[in-house]
């Protein structure tokens, strides 16, 4: 009995730090913006999801594409129906690695993480590079990047009828905040 005790606090024990070593934020918020020479296109989203593992200096970031919201309703409607196709591709989600630095998310102080990873949105991958600025104040962690995508690199197709109203180049900024161990 003494022996399965220590197994098990042992266990426990063990797994700890682990546990520390990851962290959760339900407040991702992802902003887009295109810059058409008719128009100028932009939604928000504040409901990304992100796990930060400091274990392996790992972010994954997800997002639910009808969350998007804009100024005007026909403009949601097109982007889900005509664009993302968010029926068929009902997310959109980011896997990347800090490679610059060691990830510390206890140590107050700013910081610049360089990340490297892969955005899959409208059933394509492709490569992203950005920096991350990230604020840590005792408990409150805040982390911000910005990059561009090229809808065509997601096989988005812009119809040229409105090919004036639309951009291919889309300038995409993700703020994290809520950061907490998980």
């Amino acid at each position: 009995m003494i022996r399965y005790i220590s197994i098990t606090l042992l266990i426990a024990i063990a797994s700890l730090p682990a546990a520390a070593q990851q962290y959760l934020s339900r407040n991702t918020q992802i902003h887009f913006f295109s810059d058409a020479p008719m128009e100028k296109i932009e939604a928000t989203n504040p409901k990304g999801v992100t796990i930060i593992n400091v274990a392996n200096a790992t972010i994954q970031s997800s997002v639910l594409m009808k969350g998007f919201q804009f100024r005007k309703a026909l403009m949601q409607q097109h982007f889900n129906e005509t664009y993302i196709e968010s029926d068929k591709y009902p997310k959109a989600s980011f896997t990347g690695k800090v490679v610059n630095t060691a990830m510390q998310l206890t140590i107050s102080g700013n910081y610049t993480w360089q990340i490297e990873g892969e955005l899959t949105m409208h059933g394509k991958t492709n490569p992203i590079e950005t920096k991350a600025l990230v604020q840590i104040d005792g408990a409150i962690i805040k982390m911000s990047c910005s990059f561009n995508i090229l809808l065509s690199d997601y096989a988005i197709a812009i119809p040229s009828l409105v090919k004036d109203n639309v951009s291919n180049k889309v300038r995409v900024d993700i703020t994290i905040t809520d950061v907490k161990p998980m």
